[in-house]
């Protein structure tokens, strides 16, 4: 599912739940939560990749500035810059 998907479908769920014209029983709404939950960390999991891919890039990123930075500084007490 996509994020769309999973935010639509935890939405129709909860105003469902929200609903005062319906009564549940007790197994109904826990069999609700349970894919409340299940929507959630799938959620959560694609945010965690994303997050993930951009992290990997910024440390990369991070290290090549330190690197730069620590051949200038070289070339600089060196004389050569």
């Amino acid at each position: 599912m996509k994020k769309k998907d999973l935010e639509l479908e935890i939405s129709r769920i909860e105003s469902e739940r929200k609903n005062p014209e319906h009564t549940y029983s007790v197994e109904t709404v826990a069999n609700e939560q349970v894919k409340l939950n299940k929507l959630y960390i799938r959620l959560i999991s694609d945010f965690n990749e994303v997050t993930n891919k951009y992290n990997k890039w910024l440390v990369r990123l991070t290290w090549a500035i330190a690197i730069l930075t620590l051949v200038m500084v070289i070339r600089m007490f060196t004389g050569r810059g």
